[in-house]
């Protein structure tokens, strides 16, 4: 899970398609499954699969996006 500002302005479709690119960034297999925008804290959550945190922070940095923190999580 990619955590990433996102300011109260900021529209779902918009940070989801940025979220996106990640999947045409990197050669490896990241696939970006959904997004939570949480305005009043300015925060947008990206949930992705993949093979490792490592993976993720690649692909979302090939695709210029910007993350607070990473983590893996378990579902």
């Amino acid at each position: 899970m990619v955590e990433a500002y996102a300011p109260a302005s900021s529209e779902i479709a918009d940070l989801s398609a940025q979220a996106r690119r990640a999947e045409r960034a990197d050669d490896s297999a990241v696939k970006h499954l959904r997004s939570i925008l949480v305005p009043d804290d300015e925060i947008c959550f990206h949930l992705y699969e993949a093979e490792s945190a490592d993976t993720v922070a690649h692909a979302i940095h090939v695709g210029g996006m910007r993350a607070q923190r990473i983590v893996e999580v378990k579902s």
